[in-house]
């Protein structure tokens, strides 16, 4: 379908050679246009280990303590239990999940130094604190909700319906907002222009065949809307009508692009805030389909895991010392509800508590082990808030149903729609994502203070309704978490290099696990898949004592 002239071409010959690469460069379309001249195909992914590990023989009732009931914790016990192993799991919290925590009414925060908080969601209504999405190629983490028969629903990640939110444009003053699909179509559609009259006029570099830059071209005027006379970009409807079709006449598209230097500014602050997902084809674990369970991502853990280990997790069951000897090990734990001090004996430990917590625990590791840990201890701080609405205001006004709302303002980051609970009348917005020194500098403030900066900066966006519409807000800023000390691993790269490979291996009795000993930090892939491989060298070394 031909499209119609976009007007005056005289700003587009003004466009310089490197500014044009700079919007190849930063556009979401231009990173399809840059792999078809480059590459000419896609990107190869990969996936790790799809189930657990087959452990064969008689273990005669080894026993073995697993600290720390999270996904990396429970994996262990589960897979353990299940294979004859007396598995006991010492559980510092009252709740499973650990970094995986779903807020629900009635809730209450486990940050040191903040006032606390109580979430007065209403039933049913939530949001994920800590995990809220799984990659389709983690296949270790969707192993055991099939397994355990957790019901899944999709997790919309990019959302074209959302917003870009920029208040810090060269050349541009006060705050400015965009839908997506009108600055991907945009920014695809004059980038595509400009090469594809490149490729037209033999000034593009590549040794082409004929039958290559028709190839080409082709492909440009399909990924740009362009017209198939003059590879000129103009309106259409991939970016937006002013009318939607109804009854009677269709209306005619009169969605006139916006000039590229217009938004060229804007497009890439846009792309390198949200440099993970607005791109044609995202980074490999932000692309379609993601996955979550229909009842929050502690479902996993609360309905998947705890009815099958049942009495072999003890809840508020801080550890404070972790001991070996050559043929045995042992915890030295406070049982919270008691107040009273324990110890548990065992042959063997795994412990999954974050290497953050776990430097400042007395333990019988070796002077090379304990110089790894707290190498490995540097952990990401990271917040996210979770506002209730009376009602969807977001869906209802706005036809935004899941997706991202970007933003340069560094305390909120990311702005993200349920993608449960869809038409209902009431939801949870996550109202803040944020990262390092301004989730410490939000974090800092006082729980009222933070609902307030999570509203100041929505409303901006969203009008009047995020403001009027408000019931509740909980928040929680990871770095202050009693026992989590942070988001996720932080490895540097020549710690990693230095230190990483020691803490894979057990010291005497006593092995890790967790996401911090993967290539997949923050994500419960890594500590699943770090959990799996443990068990195995573990169960091999059982076998052979």
């Amino acid at each position: 379908m031909a499209m119609s002239g976009r007007g005056s071409r005289s700003r587009i010959n003004a466009v310089t050679r490197r500014t044009f690469l700079k919007a190849l460069g930063a556009a979401g379309g231009s990173a399809a246009v840059l792999g078809a001249m480059t590459a000419w195909g896609m990107a190869e992914d990969g996936s790790g280990q799809a189930e657990p590990p087959q452990l064969d023989g008689d273990v005669d009732g080894a026993r073995v303590i697993v600290i720390g009931a999270g996904p990396a914790g429970l994996a262990t016990a589960y897979e353990l239990s299940e294979r004859g192993y007396d598995v006991k799991v010492f559980e510092a919290r009252n709740r499973v999940g650990g970094h995986v925590f779903t807020v629900r009414g009635g809730q209450v925060s486990e940050e040191i130094g903040t006032a606390p908080q109580v979430a007065r969601f209403d039933p049913g209504q939530y949001y994920n604190a800590g995990a809220w999405r799984i990659p389709y190629y983690h296949r270790a983490t969707l192993y055991y909700p099939k397994l355990f028969g957790v019901k899944m629903i999709v997790h919309k990640n990019i959302n074209h319906q959302a917003y870009s939110y920029m208040e810090n444009v060269r050349g541009q003053d006060g705050g400015r907002k965009m839908v997506l699909r009108e600055l991907y179509g945009d920014m695809t559609g004059h980038t595509s222009e400009m090469l594809a009259k490149a490729i037209d006029q033999n000034q593009l570099d590549l040794d082409l065949t004929q039958e290559d830059q028709e190839d080409l071209l082709t492909y440009l005027q399909q990924e740009g809307v362009l017209s198939s006379s003059d590879y000129s970009y103009g309106p259409n409807n991939s970016r937006g009508v002013d009318q939607y079709a109804g009854p009677g006449n269709q209306p005619e598209i009169d969605s006139t692009p916006r000039d590229l230097l217009d938004i060229l500014s804007f497009a890439t602050a846009t792309a390198q805030q949200a440099s993970i997902i607005y791109r044609m084809a995202p980074l490999l674990e932000m692309q379609e389909t993601m996955q979550t369970p229909e009842e929050g991502m502690s479902a996993i853990y609360e309905r998947g895991f705890l009815p099958r280990l049942k009495d072999r997790v003890q809840f508020n069951a801080e550890v404070l010392e972790i001991h070996q000897s050559p043929d045995s090990a042992w915890i030295v734990y406070r049982n919270k509800e008691t107040g009273q001090t324990e110890q548990h004996h065992a042959e063997y430990i795994v412990s999954t508590i974050p290497l953050s917590v776990l430097k400042d625990i007395p333990a019988d590791f070796s002077s090379a082990y304990k110089e790894a840990i707290l190498a490995g201890s540097n952990y990401l701080s990271v917040g996210k808030m979770g506002l209730q609405f009376k009602r969807r205001f977001w869906e209802e006004d706005e036809w935004i149903y899941g997706g991202i709302t970007f933003l340069d303002n560094p305390q909120i980051g990311t702005i993200s729609y349920p993608t449960w609970g869809m038409l209902t009348q009431k939801g949870v917005l996550q109202a803040y994502y944020n990262f390092g020194d301004d989730a410490t500098q939000v974090g800092n403030m006082t729980p009222a203070e933070r609902i307030e900066t999570a509203i100041a900066a929505g409303e901006r966006i969203h009008g009047a309704p995020y403001r009027d519409e408000f019931e509740s807000g909980f928040s929680v800023s990871w770095d202050r978490v009693r026992y989590s000390n942070g988001g996720w691993s932080g490895w540097s790269a020549s710690a990693r290099e230095q230190y990483y490979d020691t803490l894979l291996e057990p010291d005497g009795r006593i092995y890790l696990a967790g996401e911090m000993l993967s290539y997949v930090p923050g994500w419960q892939e890594g500590a699943i898949s770090a959990a799996w491989m443990q068990v195995e060298r573990l169960h091999q070394r059982v076998m052979q004592s």
